[in-house]
């Protein structure tokens, strides 16, 4: 079953509430594949200058993590070569993807009725949403749900990955 959050955001001088829905696996594939191929046409023969030491993913997540990561903050080199590499990419090659992350997203104009909600169209936007950055906290919160299978694999070796599925041990007992 998709994960699905729900997620208050203050846009100007209101509150919103959003219900967030995981894309489906083919979907996300899809959307993976074509990114992937997009990142590979826009930085071309630089995909070997790349670094993805396990230092460099745990410092992604870490950016990712934190809601306030200033230029001083240990992050910061990895966050340079971040901007950079989005500088390179081809934005109208990159807009439906980004969309997509929206496609994941619907108001819920009313919080104690949270089974009606609203698709994110450009209508709904413009008559909603206030704020640009209140979309791009709902496109980060989108790419948290979406990618959090990537944690496991993000994760230092130091910290316990805790199994999705557990099996009880079952053991024969012999009757007296």
């Amino acid at each position: 079953m998709r994960k699905e959050i729900k997620i208050n955001l203050r846009d100007g001088d209101k509150e919103l509430t959003f219900s967030i829905k995981q894309m489906s696996a083919l979907k996300l594939e899809r959307f993976i594949n074509r990114a992937v191929i997009i990142i590979a046409k826009s930085i071309g023969g630089e995909i070997g200058k790349m670094d993805f030491s396990s230092e460099s993913l745990s410092n992604l997540q870490k950016l990712l993590n934190s809601s306030q990561s200033g230029l001083n903050s240990p992050q910061s080199g990895f966050a340079d070569k971040l901007v950079q590499f989005i500088g390179k990419l081809d934005y109208d090659a990159v807009e439906p993807l980004y969309n997509e992350l929206l496609d994941c997203c619907k108001l819920v104009p009313e919080p104690n009725n949270p089974l009606m909600t609203m698709d994110l169209t450009p209508t709904t936007v413009d008559s909603h949403i206030e704020n640009p950055m209140t979309l791009y906290r709902l496109r980060v919160e989108a790419v948290k749900l979406n990618f959090s299978f990537f944690r496991g694999v993000m994760s230092s070796p130091e910290e316990e990955i805790k199994p999705q599925v557990t099996f009880p041990k079952r053991t024969k007992t012999s009757r007296h």
